[in-house]
C-alpha cells in the first residue's frame, strides 16, 4: 500500500483574488476566493474570477466571493444594486449559465 500525501499549489493572487490547487486521491481542485470592499465596484472582481478558470485545465474548480451584495435568496432583509446585478446581469453569472449549460448537454 502507497502513501498519498496531498499537496496545495499556489496560482497564483490578482488584486482582489486569490487561487490555489488541491491534489489528493480523487484528483485536483482548484479554489479561486475573491473579495470586494462595499464601495468598490464588482465588475473587475467579476472579471478576474471569470478570467482564473481559463488557466485551469480540466480539473474541477470551486470559486467563492465576499461581494458585500445582498439579495433576499441569500438571508438578507434587503436588496441593493450589487446583489440585483450579480443574479440578473453581470458578466460571471452570463459565463456560469453558459458553462452548466454546455456540461448538460
Amino acid at each position: 500500500m502507497s502513501l498519498f500525501v496531498p499537496f496545495t499549489i499556489f496560482l497564483g493572487s490578482k488584486e482582489n483574488s486569490v487561487s490555489i490547487k488541491i491534489s489528493g486521491e480523487k484528483g485536483t481542485l482548484a479554489i479561486i476566493s475573491a473579495y470586494s470592499f462595499p464601495a468598490k465596484n464588482i465588475t473587475p472582481i467579476l472579471q478576474e474570477i471569470k478570467e482564473t478558470p481559463m488557466n485551469i485545465s480540466n480539473e474541477q474548480a470551486l470559486a467563492g466571493a465576499d461581494l458585500n451584495a445582498h439579495k433576499r435568496r441569500w438571508g438578507y432583509a434587503t436588496v441593493d444594486n450589487r446583489g440585483i446585478y450579480l443574479i440578473e446581469s453581470s458578466p460571471l453569472t452570463q459565463y456560469t449559465r453558459r458553462r452548466a449549460n454546455l456540461l448538460s448537454s
